[in-house]
């Protein structure tokens, strides 16, 4: 399986790059949500960890999809807990994957429009941020709360387009969720691209029915 892809940069205007598995390693998220948290709250709480790993899991599950997957004001009430103050707890975790940076130097030094779009709320957002380098490379940083909708639903497409004023023949997505990757092949946009490998110590991910590369090296102009 080739992890090149030779996309015709001449036909791209605008970049939207997801943040969370696509430039920033997801280890992060992995670590803080299945062994920072449950650890914290049983201290917070009490209980068994592995006990409170499988609750948390499972009503976190239930909310995939949806924007309060993302929303960590809404699990800061649902769990009693301060979430953010906790991800904080964690943030020398923050990394960027390998290529972000060679990446974005050669597309940025194209004349490329850059934008990070996220679902990620913006407590997280400022977090990783501030642990990295990467805010200067983009026009704006685009959270789908903005929208109320997060970027697997077909309803926050036209809103993006509509506020950034892209073409969307002539733009490229990269994010590391296959449904989102889908609504945005269903939105148009002209090239589509999956990461099979968001999390630098976890599993491999298979785009099945679209195209797709290891990391951003595979689509770096030469």
């Amino acid at each position: 399986m080739s992890n090149i892809i030779d996309l015709n940069w001449d036909q791209i205007d605008t970049v939207l790059l997801d943040m969370d598995g696509t430039l920033l390693d997801l280890n992060y998220d992995s670590h803080f949500w299945f062994q920072h948290l449950p650890k914290r709250y049983a201290e917070i709480h009490g209980g068994d960890v592995d006990q409170i790993r499988m609750n948390l899991m499972r009503r976190i599950m239930e909310k995939k999809g949806s924007q309060l997957w993302y929303d960590l004001s809404f699990w800061s009430d649902e769990l009693d807990v301060d979430i953010t103050a906790l991800k904080c707890e964690t943030q020398h975790l923050v990394q960027t994957l390998p290529y972000t940076h060679a990446f974005l130097d050669k597309v940025q030094a194209m004349g490329k429009q850059l934008y990070i779009v996220t679902n990620a709320h913006i407590d997280g957002v400022e977090i990783k941020l501030g642990q990295t380098n990467i805010a200067r490379y983009f026009k704006r940083i685009v959270v789908a709360f903005e929208y109320n909708q997060p970027k697997e639903a077909a309803e926050f497409w036209p809103l993006l387009q509509a506020d950034l004023n892209y073409d969307p023949a002539r733009t490229l997505f990269v994010d590391d969720n296959a449904d989102v990757l889908q609504a945005a092949i269903n939105a148009g946009i002209g090239e589509v691209v999956g990461l099979r490998c968001p999390d630098s110590v976890g599993t491999r991910n298979e785009m099945v029915g679209m195209q797709a590369v290891d990391n951003l090296s595979g689509i770096t102009p030469n």
